[in-house]
């Protein structure tokens, strides 16, 4: 049976993230969407690039685990709402959609994964997919959903990496609608802190997108507080995945 899947609540946290992007106290931050389509783009990578070639273990059918990583193939469902890989926002229907889940202990910086559905391919890209969640992918050429019998899923591309939340280093807190407040815990002079985020759906504990975003807070003093109103940031539309120094 098809099913489609809304994202009702995401309408808010896109109309909110218009015009967003400027750190109070006098400093300007720089948002970064880390696309879904070149791994490279992905700064502050904590560990080198493995890339593989594997097939699924079952032979057909939901759900696919990917052979030598931690990744669950779930299901293919039919996704209406905000086309988010590409930043575009445009509005789409039907478009292919694959909730995956990381069922490992380290998170998975870039994965690209391939679905094989009556003589085509699917392929949906992520990045920064925390340990142990699960997230909603869309389809990255926005080709429609099908019913039709999938035969193979893999994983062609893998890039895991432990994600440095940084909790000794700063301390961040949700305030507003869509303000970050970050703390320095150090007693030394930090450069900058970069802190990437991504769509996330609360009620089904759920990120939605293999996109992330992230924006810097520069030179923070030991004990030194500072705001940030991130890029498409709104409490309770959006989760911090990783906080590195830079």
């Amino acid at each position: 049976m098809k099913r489609t899947w809304w994202i009702v609540t995401l309408v808010f946290f896109l109309g909110f993230g218009i015009g967003c992007g400027v750190a109070k106290l006098g400093s300007r931050e720089n948002p970064e969407i880390i696309g879904s389509t070149e791994p490279g783009a992905t700064e502050g990578s904590s560990s080198p690039g493995i890339e593989q070639v594997g097939g699924a273990l079952a032979p057909a059918g939901f759900p696919f685990r990917l052979e030598y990583t931690s990744l669950v193939a779930q299901k293919l469902i039919a996704y209406e709402g905000a086309y988010l890989e590409d930043g575009s926002e445009e509005n789409v229907t039907d478009v292919a959609a694959l909730i995956l889940e990381n069922t490992g202990t380290i998170g998975i910086e870039y994965a690209q994964i391939i679905v094989v559905q009556g003589g085509r391919e699917l392929s949906f890209d992520a990045t920064y997919i925390p340990p142990k969640s699960k997230i909603l992918l869309l389809e990255e050429n926005k080709q429609p959903y099908s019913a039709a019998a999938v035969t193979d899923c893999r994983c062609r591309t893998v890039i895991p990496g432990v994600f440095d939340r940084s909790e000794r280093t700063v301390s961040i807190r949700e305030t507003g609608l869509g303000t970050l407040e970050v703390t320095n815990l150090t007693q030394q002079d930090l450069e900058g802190i970069r802190i990437y985020y991504k769509h996330h759906e609360g009620a089904s504990d759920l990120y939605v997108g293999g996109i992330t975003y992230s924006t810097v807070i520069p030179d923070l003093e030991p004990g030194q507080t500072r705001s940030v109103t991130p890029y498409r940031y709104a409490v309770g539309y959006a989760q911090v995945v990783a906080v590195v120094p830079e």
